[in-house]
Parts: structure tokens; C-alpha cells; sequence
């Protein structure tokens, strides 16, 4: 994932950060937090997820929730 030069990795795994190092990684996880992960409850935080790559200054791991 890394070597293709990605920035930013997309998960709905919100124990990712407990169960690896992601210290290392040169990405920014993104988690995205929700009461399912059916398609349609998923997409109504990628506007969200938009407003908080645009403000910048990124932390490692960052929440976007409903």
C-alpha cells in the first residue's frame, strides 16, 4: 500500500489503532464510525471526511463519525 504512494487509508475497523503499530506508517488512517457499514450509512460521512482532509494538519489516526 505504502510503495504506491498513497496518503491516506480508509477503514471501518475501529480497533485497528489497538491491534497494529501504525506509528511507522507514512499514511494517515482514517476510521470511519458508524452504526453499520451498509453503504448507504457509510456514505453520508464521506462529506464529513472531505471537510476534514480540507482543514488540514491531519493527526495519525483521525474519526469521522455521524
Amino acid at each position: 500500500m505504502c510503495e504506491h504512494n498513497f496518503d491516506l487509508f480508509i477503514t471501518v475497523d475501529k480497533k485497528l489503532q489497538y491491534q497494529q503499530n501504525l506509528k511507522d506508517l507514512p499514511i494517515i488512517i482514517c476510521v470511519l464510525c458508524a452504526y453499520d457499514n451498509r453503504r448507504e450509512t457509510l456514505q453520508k460521512l464521506i462529506p464529513k471526511l472531505f471537510d476534514r482532509i480540507a482543514k488540514g494538519n491531519l493527526e495519525k489516526v483521525i474519526e469521522i463519525s455521524e
